[in-house]
């Protein structure tokens, strides 16, 4: 199983491959996040059950999240696993 998991951590799970996965589906939905962002957000951040947050993050501030929580799970996996 640990062999399992290095070699998918070398392959489709490394950084590169995750990093160019975010990119493609950036580039297929963004557009229309950012429409449907301009168009619901304010109303998102109102809705009742979570009013009370104020953790609210833009679309491009996310999208960084994604791209930081990507790259640190694969060197917490790389260092229980190994890979690249």
């Amino acid at each position: 199983l640990n062999h399992r998991y290095a070699q998918a951590l070398a392959t489709s799970l490394s950084q590169n491959s995750l990093q160019a996965t975010i990119d493609n589906y950036q580039q297929r939905i963004w557009p229309v996040a950012l429409r449907d962002w301009q168009r619901w957000g304010s109303d998102y951040q109102s809705y009742g059950g979570w009013s009370w947050r104020s953790d609210w993050t833009t679309p491009d501030e996310e999208l960084e999240y994604l791209r930081q929580w990507t790259q640190e799970r694969t060197t917490f996996m790389q260092g229980l696993y190994g890979g690249d």
